[in-house]
């Protein structure tokens, strides 16, 4: 007697937008050790008004590293609200007050497979590793859902960001101020 499966034809999946893996993936990770122990979490669209108050917080040199030149609040409040947590990917570093003390983003480009990378820490946070685990997180998601190449816009004259990427295993160029992870690289390896 022949076991017969039926098989059964239904419509079309359609892909998951860019991102939507991301915020089911990843949960209320801690991260320490420090004063206080953060949770890596996903943001969602509820999140865009914490978002906003981290953004303008930055002093005026942090926006013009961040923003690549000085925005005012109204330019950055409209930015936050515009993020759009369902075609991009949203890491927060979130104190047990709720207050968001790092965020990184991966927002797809033009170019297929490609993401732009962002990311902004709390001043007091700084040099702590915060910025370096955002970021490897989001580039990390970012290739599970298939990005190949996750690059990144700075001033020059960023050392932090420089610093960071480096230790990711980023390579840097062809021009001054970019710099890029490709899918495969040491980064997957440093966060396994």
């Amino acid at each position: 007697m022949a076991n017969i499966q039926m098989l059964q034809h239904s419509a079309p999946v359609e892909p998951m937008p860019f991102g939507a893996l991301a915020s089911a993936v990843l949960d209320n990770s801690p991260i320490g050790p420090g004063d206080e122990e953060l949770a890596l979490r996903g943001l969602r669209a509820d999140d865009l008004a914490m978002i906003e108050e981290h953004l303008l917080d930055l002093c005026r040199t942090d926006r013009a590293m961040r923003f690549l030149g000085t925005h005012n609040d109204e330019v950055v409040s409209s930015y936050a609200r515009h993020l759009d947590p369902s075609a991009s990917i949203m890491v927060g570093a979130i104190a047990p007050s709720g207050r968001l003390l790092g965020f990184a983003e991966a927002q797809p480009t033009e170019a297929r497979g490609k993401v732009e990378i962002a990311v902004t820490v709390a001043h007091a946070w700084r040099r702590r590793g915060l910025g370096r685990a955002l970021v490897a997180r989001v580039v990390v998601l970012s290739f599970a859902e298939g990005a190949h190449i996750a690059e990144f816009n700075f001033c020059p004259s960023n050392k932090a960001i420089v610093c960071l990427v480096a230790s990711l295993g980023g390579r840097f160029g062809p021009l001054l101020g970019t710099a890029s992870i490709s899918r495969g690289s040491r980064l997957e390896r440093l966060v396994a």
